[in-house]
Order: C-alpha cells, then structure tokens, then sequence
C-alpha cells in the first residue's frame, strides 16, 4: 500500500508551476514601470526637501532634474497627464481582478496584503517622524489598502455567488453609483477634515449644534466614495471595487482556462524585464521607493549632497 501511494505523487522536480498568462504579467509589469517613472518625478521634486546642497551651491544639473520633476509630476496627478496616472493605476486594479478570479486563495491572500498596507502605513508614519518633516509622507489609503478591501469584498462575494454574471453586474453597479455620486457631489472635502475630526471633533462644526460623530462618518463615507482625499498616494476603494469585479468578469470568460490569448509563436523574450516585473509588483511596490531615493543619494554625493539633518 505505501509502494502504490508513493508511485502515485510526483517525484522531485516533476510539480509543475501554474500557468502563467503571459499579456497579464506583461500589462501588469508595464503599469508598474509607468508609476516608478512617475514616482521618480516626485522624487526629482523634493530633492531639495529631502538632501542638503553643499556650501558651494546647487550644481546646474540638479537644478534641472527637479525643474523637470516640479513640471512633470503636478501634470500627471491633477494636470493635463492625469489621464496617465488614471490609465496604470486603473490597469493594475482591473489586472488584480482578472489574477483573482484565476486564484482560489482569495481570502488568504487579501488578509496579507491588508497586513503588509498597515504595516506600510505605520512604517510610512515612523520614518517622517523619526526624520524631524524631512521626509513627510502619510499613506492611509493607497493603491495597497485600497486592493486589500476590494479583495476582501470579492473573496467574499465570489465564495457564495462564484458566476461571473454576478461580477459583472456589481462592476457595472459601483460604476454607475461611483459616477452618480461624484457628479451630485457639492466638492471633495480635503483629506485634512478626517484628521482634524479624528483629533479634535470641534473642528467640523461651525455653529456647535452638530453632531459631532456622524460629521466624522460622513467623511468616512466620502473618502470611501472617492469625495474626499485621506493621505498621499489616496485611492478610491469604491473605484477599486468597480474595477476588479470587471477585471473578475474578463477573467472568468475570456480566461476561463487561464490560456493566453497571444499565440505560442510570438516571439515574448524581449518582454522578460517588463514580465518579471508584473511577477513581483507587490515587493516592487514596497521597495522601489528607498531604491530610488538610494540611487539619487549615490548621485548626489560625489556633489557635497548629504540626507537632511545629517551633517
């Protein structure tokens, strides 16, 4: 009996890797290289925030590279390139749908990667104190814990209503209440109201009648529909929702196999760089930016730079 049960697993070596889609590891490696790129220009930005020019003054290259990130980088969060930012962060959403519905360890996987946004957040919040401002920087609700509730909700729904009509129907469902309630909107309210209200709820009442507490939950309501800002790096988790349910719809029918849709014959290892980076996008992710701000301090330094508040 042991001899029949060991014949019948498979030796070393012999466990074959899931199948990987090779367009979806493409277009998800190519939003991660457009948002270090756009990451790099608010960087170029605040060099002179987050690095002391030497005595002998700013040298004219440096001058130049955060001339070019102060012009580029306001254009692609709020200027005419907003598009751009809309276009590889709503990919990378649409993307997660489509890899969930390939996955059955949803649940697992979302309640990781709530951990590693908090953990991120706090980490986030530790290195701007620990840096006197130098380097100020809250994330609360980015790309990651935005991903993290959407996957939640789909783990969720897909365990008891798996057919991809349901998904396909609440896609279409928080896009139509998303754009209803961003166009009936009087304004965003800024990010600052919920911090305000979290440590001094006086702040949101003008004539001292108000509710205080339910002041505090309406901006919870309008930073979960995308009406008010909370941190950097801010995400609407109601686009998200919208967005990965339609990329779960894509996956469920166009692939249900998890086949490619490109044929076996075009040639593909030109795109390895772009094809590893949508493999690892969560460490990518976490780790590009003290990889980034490393490389500028090398280039820096042969010029007298050093970190603020390091003498």
């Amino acid at each position: 009996m042991d001899i029949a049960v060991t014949a019948s697993l498979p030796k070393r070596g012999q466990l074959k890797s899931k199948p990987r889609v090779f367009e979806i590891d493409f277009l998800r490696g190519f939003a991660i290289l457009l948002m270090i790129l756009c990451h790099l220009c608010y960087d170029f930005m605040t060099i002179p925030s987050m690095f002391t020019a030497p005595a002998s003054g700013e040298p004219g290259w440096v001058r130049a590279v955060v001339s070019f990130g102060n012009k580029i980088f306001p254009t692609i969060v709020s200027g005419d390139l907003y598009s751009l930012e809309f276009f590889f962060s709503g990919m990378f959403m649409f993307l997660s749908g489509v890899s969930c519905s390939f996955s059955k360890s949803n649940p697992k996987r979302s309640i990781k990667l709530a951990f590693v946004a908090a953990l991120m957040s706090v980490m986030l919040d530790g290195v701007t104190i620990l840096s006197n401002g130098a380097f100020t920087i809250h994330i609360w609700i980015g790309i990651l814990q935005s991903l993290s509730i959407s996957m939640i909700v789909y783990s969720l729904v897909d365990h008891f209503f798996p057919s991809f009509w349901v998904d396909y129907a609440l896609g279409i469902f928080f896009t139509i209440i998303l754009g209803i309630t961003l166009y009936v909107s009087n304004g965003p309210v800024h990010w600052k109201d919920l911090t305000n209200s979290i440590w001094n709820m006086d702040t949101l009442c003008t004539n001292g009648s108000c509710n205080k507490y339910s002041e505090w939950f309406l901006c919870i309501f309008k930073i979960f529909f995308g009406l008010a800002r909370a941190g950097d790096d801010y995400f609407s988790p109601f686009m998200t929702l919208a967005l990965m349910f339609l990329g779960a719809t894509v996956g469920k029918t166009l692939y249900k196999d998890r086949k490619s849709l490109i044929s076996d014959k075009m040639p593909k290892k030109w795109a390895t760089p772009i094809i590893w980076m949508g493999r690892h996008s969560l460490e990518i992710y976490i780790l590009h930016q003290p990889a980034l701000y490393l490389a500028i301090l090398l280039m820096l330094m042969p010029s007298g730079y050093t970190l603020s508040g390091i003498r």
